[in-house]
């Protein structure tokens, strides 16, 4: 018979018709030589009749037939790797119609996500070519407040955005309108020059955070008072200080080595839901043509170590030191630096003092 698969197994006849029919597997033309039961099924039983033999850990031996099976097995792997093809194809296609990364270039005031935001309508990405009507989106980039022009292109699955933001507006002062130089810190005056107003206070005179140093009144020609804008250069000596308290004990985080992670879009918003009261954060780089990003969250608990201030302590004035010089005015002129400290039981208070002149109007 053409449809039919001669095999071959050491068992009984008997034991090899009842295990067949019992799993309803029609077998033909048995006999038995020398301990080895011969017989046949059909071709369409050939996948069960496997299946039923390594259950029973049965083997065989194909007799006749086996060239058929290869030749439905290549047909099936040829089907496969077609429908494979044509599943990489259409895939392909949807891959080519779709924009999955967005970027911006020449916007130095305006947020990129706002930017983003306006072309995509408030919708995620990955987002469909045909959605985007770019003449259309290049109007609404141009309606943005300080947006004067703006061009798309799409090269790929990348939407290419190029604007270009109104010029600034000149700062134009208004002399008619009255206003005081006041002073910024507490300081002593070095030197004061007004170039309109009235001055209130001279070289070596003490002032207050928020006191008037010009007065935004003047004379007129006639000897009568006038309001002016103030404005002038007012320079003075200021004191800045910076205050730590340190202990015999620190709180510190440190990871229990419990982590969750979190693939999320590149513009994604929504909080994530960490299942950990206390965690530290680590996002790394993205992929997936920009359109994800990987986000790490790591558990963390508070721990409780011994402290030794006077073993560090020349670090730690340096470091406070350091970081308090960031924090000054930049055109400041540095007079000079010091520091105190203060034990009261197992508590130590360090100060540190910067003196400098610098502008006060600023």
């Amino acid at each position: 018979m053409r449809n039919r698969i001669y095999l071959k197994t050491e068992s009984s006849a008997v034991f090899t018709i009842n295990l067949l029919r019992i799993n309803d597997i029609k077998i033909y033309s048995v006999r038995n030589r020398d301990g080895i039961c011969f017989f046949s099924i059909n071709e369409k039983d050939y996948a069960k009749f496997m299946k039923v033999f390594d259950c029973h850990g049965k083997t065989f031996e194909i007799v006749k037939g086996e060239d058929r099976i290869d030749k439905k097995k290549k047909i099936l792997q040829r089907v496969g790797v077609f429908a494979g093809i044509l599943v990489l194809i259409a895939v392909g296609i949807l891959l080519s119609e779709i924009v999955t990364d967005i970027s911006v270039s020449g916007n130095r005031l305006l947020n990129e996500e706002e930017i983003i935001d306006v072309i995509t309508n408030g919708e995620k990405l990955p987002l469909f070519k045909s959605k985007l009507n770019l003449r259309e989106t290049e109007g609404r980039l141009i309606q943005m407040e300080g947006l004067s022009a703006a061009s798309l292109e799409i090269k790929g699955n990348s939407l290419s955005v190029r604007v270009l933001e109104e010029l600034e507006k000149p700062f134009v002062i208004d002399y008619s309108q009255k206003e005081n130089v006041v002073s910024r810190y507490d300081a002593i005056i070095t030197s004061i020059v007004a170039f309109t107003g009235t001055p209130l206070c001279s070289a070596g005179d003490t002032v207050k955070k928020g006191e008037v140093l010009i007065d935004s009144t003047e004379a007129a020609e006639n000897g009568e008072k006038r309001d002016i804008r103030a404005t002038g250069s007012v320079y003075g000596r200021v004191w800045v200080t910076k205050s730590y308290v340190f202990t015999n004990e620190v709180i510190r985080s440190i990871r229990t080595g419990r982590s969750k992670t979190y693939i999320v879009g590149k513009y994604a918003k929504e909080r994530l839901t960490v299942p950990f009261e206390n965690y530290e954060t680590e996002e790394t780089n993205e992929y997936g043509k920009g359109m994800f990003k990987r986000i790490t969250c790591y558990e963390t608990e508070e721990t409780r170590e011994k402290f030794d201030y006077n073993g560090m302590k020349e670090t730690i004035i340096k470091e406070k030191t350091e970081a308090l010089e960031k924090e000054l005015p930049e055109k400041a002129i540095k007079v000079r630096t010091w520091f105190s400290e203060k034990t009261v039981d197992k508590t130590t208070e360090l100060v540190i003092y910067y003196e400098i002149i610098t502008d006060l109007t600023e």
